[in-house]
């Protein structure tokens, strides 16, 4: 089913009903600036972060961040997730500025398990993917953020709100990926998340994960 397309604003996120995602969560954001110092521009950014340093070394972990880069590919990425073939739905790393936004896509592959089956001559990536995309990219935010020992400690995705579909995803595509930080405390992790196509949205939801210890 092919929902209303929404298209992203200039700024990145998209507007709607509820009005672009600086408006919507204007307070967190000015409070999340806060704690991370420098003020939060037009655009939701601090006016002293650009999208820069990612992280520092993390003791334990088999991946040193370096403090120049602002992408990641797929090697990089699979020495911060802990997912494999087949469910690792993060193909690059583009944008991250710490403590804020991060930016990155999957490649849609006629090849994926999913595409035979769902559905038969007309394969659409599954929404619970989507939203799994999101979730992984947003975990790279957190450890980007706030870096842990990835060898002792996981992110467990806590929970959904707010999640729509709003249009198609199809093999041939590039799911572009965006998440922002609504709110962080301690382990836990309020994210926003947007996946678009072209610039058309094809999924959002507010996403709730926290950093365990493996052992748990």
């Amino acid at each position: 089913h092919r929902g209303r397309a929404a298209r992203r604003d200039g700024r990145g996120f998209s507007g709607g009903a509820e009005g672009p995602l600086a408006a919507r969560h204007g307070a967190a954001a000015q409070a999340l600036a806060g704690s991370i110092g420098g003020p939060v521009c037009a655009e939701g950014r601090s006016a002293e972060q650009a999208p820069v340093p990612l992280a520092v070394a993390v003791p334990g972990s088999r991946f040193e961040m370096s403090p120049r880069a602002t992408t990641l590919d797929i090697q990089k990425i699979l020495e911060i997730l802990p997912h494999r073939y087949p469910f690792v739905l993060v193909d690059r790393v583009t944008e991250v500025v710490k403590g804020k936004h991060i930016r990155g896509h999957k490649n849609v592959s006629y090849n994926e398990p999913w595409a035979n089956g769902h559905f038969p001559g007309r394969p659409i990536m599954p929404g619970v993917l989507i939203i799994e995309a999101l979730a992984q990219i947003g975990g790279i935010l957190a450890y980007a953020s706030e870096p842990f020992d990835s060898s002792s400690s996981l992110m467990y995705f806590l929970g959904i709100d707010k999640a729509k579909f709003r249009h198609t995803v199809t093999p041939g595509d590039r799911l572009d990926l965006e998440v922002q930080v609504i709110q962080h405390r301690t382990n836990v992790w309020k994210l926003r998340g947007e996946a678009t196509v072209d610039g058309t949205l094809c999924a959002q939801g507010e996403l709730l994960a926290s950093i365990v210890d493996r052992s748990g």
